[in-house]
């Protein structure tokens, strides 16, 4: 488990990001923050890279859905490349796509 002040350092290592050209115009957390306490930080943090927090999300998802698309994620040992087995199989079963080519 990642602990509140874990991911509250790393936010701040990556917040400085904020400020590359890219991401002026907008962009997204995925997984953060996770709790009140992380919320204000992430604010306090863009408001120091001149961002703003307009909007958030919070995704409700089945708990068996999360379990069956996170049981079926694979990983390739060697290209690194994520697949999944039944939402985006390879051509041949256990065998990575970029491997074959």
């Amino acid at each position: 488990m990642v602990t509140s002040s874990r991911t509250r350092s790393r936010w701040r290592w990556s917040a400085t990001g904020w400020r590359k050209a890219d991401a002026k115009a907008g962009f997204l957390l995925d997984g953060f923050p996770r709790n009140v306490p992380q919320g204000r930080d992430a604010e306090e943090d863009a408001l120091r890279a001149d961002q703003k927090l307009t909007v958030v999300l919070e995704l409700v998802v089945d708990e068996d859905e999360v379990v069956k698309r996170l049981s079926g994620r694979r990983t390739c040992r060697r290209c690194q490349r994520v697949w999944h087995v039944i939402y985006e199989p390879p051509s041949v079963p256990g065998v990575c796509d970029e491997l074959r080519r």
